[in-house]
């Protein structure tokens, strides 16, 4: 007999195989390649499990009553559209890496001017941080580090802080990684990256954003790994550096329970063991019931009342990631899909939005082709890219690159397009210009390579 939970079982044991038959097969390819991250990220849909078994009790979106279907006939309508999207994004991504384009490079013809500028937007990130800890712990630069979990409420509170100086610093740090892949046998240059990016990462724990500082590991990372390949003319199998995706786990675990830490601390609070162990807990609540992992019950309520209760979006969604620009003040409150959907069905539930999911973004726009044709293009839309940065040996390609496979696709899983990281396409575009206006001031030096080697 043919039961929801025999359904349910074996398409999670399906998503399973796919998976592992995706890793195998590209087991060749790079750990940056858009199909090995995704493929990775998207394992955590298996965690459905957990709410499937659990009848989703304590998961925030899930309130009881609230669905015309039963929630186990939702789970399985869930995992099998994403399944179906899954492979449609791995499919437009197959097919995008096989574009092709005329293999050159487009490098410097001085490097150092790269480098130059780079120093110039950390220095720029520097000037800001040191201004942030005169403003909020007179020149404490330890009170200002270990109070870091308060920076959100600093910003709320209108304290005079701003962290614009050091979107130019995360970005500057990158390209100095990729330049010393190029050059990996400058020792100075090495020293060079590893001042930079410890100081970046200061600046960016700072923040108290956990996914963000992630985020900036993984990229430099990506940088310096895609300048090596270019440099050798080889690109390194992703199981050789899978444990830079372990490590940044536990990195994002630790940064998580510090910023606890340190919130209780401001409070007052004694840490004993006790509190410890509540950490524990607690780290579960906000991974699995708060939706930090992919929200569940966010595609079920999408999938079980559009159209219903609103018709679908008809692509009003999808370019959200354009009106980074626009100041949040003159914006809709509902201006983001996560907040429109917190808008319309959870307004009781404290925070911010709530991401629909890659699939359930394309679902509430267009339904269930819309997933299919949506994801599709999208999978191919990254395929070119990266393959771009591949043949083209440009280090603008490569950081765009970087910043859209760590800061956007391993996320996809769970959020939505408005994730794209604009801000770094735009300081990206801002350095090169700068970096034509200095060369343009200095002249293009005599005999000069038109490569980084």
């Amino acid at each position: 007999m043919i039961t929801v939970d025999l359904i349910f079982y074996s398409l999670c044991i399906s998503y399973a195989v796919v998976l592992v038959s995706v890793l195998y097969l590209l087991r060749r390819e790079p750990l940056y390649d858009p199909r090995i991250l995704f493929t990775l990220s998207a394992s955590l849909w298996l965690l459905i499990i957990h709410g499937y078994m659990v009848d989703f009790e304590g998961y925030l979106a899930a309130m009881p009553g609230f669905y015309t279907r039963d929630k186990d006939v939702l789970s399985a309508m869930a995992i099998g559209t994403w399944l179906v999207g899954y492979i449609a994004l791995i499919g437009g991504a197959s097919l995008g890496v096989r574009f092709r384009y005329r293999p050159r490079s487009v490098g410097f013809d001085d490097h150092r001017v790269l480098l130059l500028v780079c120093w110039v937007f950390i220095i720029v990130a520097v000037v800001n941080f040191a201004a942030n800890v005169v403003l909020i712990s007179g020149g404490d630069l330890f009170h200002y580090l270990a109070s870091f979990a308060m920076r959100p409420y600093d910003v709320k509170e209108d304290k005079g802080i701003t962290a614009v100086g050091y979107l130019f610093g995360f970005i500057g740090v990158q390209f100095i990684a990729y330049v010393a892949g190029r050059r990996r046998r400058s020792r100075m240059l090495m020293w060079t990256l590893f001042v930079g990016v410890l100081i970046m990462l200061v600046i960016r724990f700072s923040q108290a954003r956990i996914f963000q500082t992630l985020v900036l590991v993984g990229a430099c990372y990506v940088c310096y790994a895609m300048g090596a390949a270019q440099r050798r003319g080889f690109h390194a199998p992703w199981l050789r550096h899978i444990h830079i995706l372990i490590l940044a786990a536990f990195t994002g675990i630790a940064i998580y329970f510090l910023r606890v830490a340190s919130s209780m601390n401001e409070l007052g609070v004694t840490i004993t063991w006790k509190t410890a162990i509540n950490f524990i807990g607690q780290f579960a609540h906000v991974a699995f019931e708060r939706g930090n992992v992919p929200n569940f019950p966010v595609v079920f309520t999408i999938l079980d009342r559009m159209p219903g209760d609103v018709d679908f979006f008809y692509g009003k969604t999808l370019f959200n990631w354009a009106i980074f620009f626009i100041p949040k003040s003159i914006l809709k409150g509902d201006y983001l899909i996560s907040l429109r959907i917190k808008e319309i069905w959870y307004q009781g539930i404290e925070g911010g939005g709530l991401p629909p999911t890659a699939v359930g973004e394309w679902y509430a726009n267009f339904g269930f082709a819309g997933v299919i044709v949506g994801m599709f293009l999208v999978g191919l839309g990254l395929g070119a890219i990266y393959k771009l940065a591949r043949i083209v040996e440009s280090p603008f390609l490569t950081v765009l690159w970087a910043n859209l496979v760590f800061g956007f696709v391993v996320i996809y899983p769970k959020t939505d397009l408005a994730q794209i990281p604009v801000y770094s396409i735009f300081m990206i575009a801002c350095l090169w210009l700068m970096t034509r206006v200095v060369r343009a001031s200095v002249g293009r030096p005599r005999g000069q390579q038109a490569s980084l080697e």
